[in-house]
This record gives C-alpha cells, sequence and structure tokens, in this order.
C-alpha cells in the first residue's frame, strides 16, 4: 500500500549537513519548512510503499534549495482554473495541468497559454497519510494545495490523463 509521509530533515554536525532516513524505495515529493502549531523545522515528504518499508537509504539534501517534483514552481504566467474539493474529478482543458497551489481557501490548478486539442484530465487530491492507488507512478505530481484547518492540510495534487 503506498502513502505519502513526512519526515523530519536532520543537520549533522557543525558543517550544515542535512540528512532524511527513508525506506529504500521511495519517490520524493518535496522539502519544505514547517512552522505551524505542532510542527517547527525542514521536513521532507515522499511516496512509499508501507509493505516494503525494510531498509533505510540516508539522502543527502540541501534544504536552502526549493525541490518540488513538480515541473513548474510559480504560477507566473499560466492559465488558473478553479477546482472543488474532492478527491478525484474530471476536467477537460486545452493543455495539460502543469501546477496547483492554494490561494485564500481555494483550490488551482494552472495550464500553459498554449492551445491544443480539448483533453479530459483526471484530478487526483491526497493527503499526507492516505492510501494511494496502487498505479500512483502513472500519475504526474503538479504541485500542493495548502489548506488550513488548525494546522496546515497538505492536499497533493496528481493529474491521470485518460
Amino acid at each position: 500500500m503506498k502513502k505519502i509521509f513526512k519526515y523530519k530533515l536532520l543537520e549533522e554536525g557543525d558543517f550544515g549537513t542535512w540528512h532524511v532516513d527513508l525506506p529504500c524505495e521511495h519517490k520524493l515529493l518535496r522539502i519544505d519548512f514547517v512552522d505551524d502549531c505542532q510542527y517547527k523545522g525542514w521536513y521532507v515528504w515522499a511516496i512509499v510503499d508501507t509493505d516494503n518499508l525494510a531498509g533505510v537509504f540516508r539522502k543527502f539534501v540541501n534544504p536552502e534549495t526549493k525541490y518540488t517534483l513538480a515541473e513548474f514552481n510559480s504560477a507566473a504566467g499560466l492559465i488558473p482554473h478553479e477546482m472543488r474539493v474532492k478527491e478525484k474529478q474530471g476536467v477537460t482543458l486545452l493543455s495539460p495541468p502543469v501546477y496547483a497551489e492554494e490561494q485564500d481557501g481555494k483550490l488551482f490548478i494552472y495550464t500553459e497559454e498554449k492551445v491544443g486539442v480539448r483533453q479530459k484530465y483526471i484530478i487526483h487530491f491526497y493527503k499526507t497519510g492516505q492510501q494511494l492507488p496502487d498505479n500512483i507512478n502513472d500519475f504526474e505530481y503538479i504541485g500542493l494545495n495548502r489548506l488550513w484547518i488548525v494546522a496546515e492540510l497538505g492536499l497533493y495534487t496528481f493529474v491521470e490523463k485518460l
């Protein structure tokens, strides 16, 4: 069973070396700083297979380098499309979704301005710890929609092309 888990990024010694211990089989999604009522520090989010947690892989990272698996890291120059808060929904667009982010409590996906053939895409939202489908590696990760309900509820946004 695959899930998204959050791992604490740890600093070693006086040299500013940072690492995280992840299961051997993982897919890194993002690295970000958290400062809410429960957590404070650098964290890593990764897709892991909970049925295969044997073995640990020590990954060295620099937290100052903004990391996301999403192709785009900004909505600048992209066209917004507001989405409903539903785990799975279809949308027909002229170009594929490439970025996701929340604005004022609303969820958005973004497309490039290029005009193509109208095509249907399935947008999936998953939260940390939620069970993911077995074929999650076939989906494209496009970003994180952050909703605040006492603490951050991160909705990891994926696209499935039909």
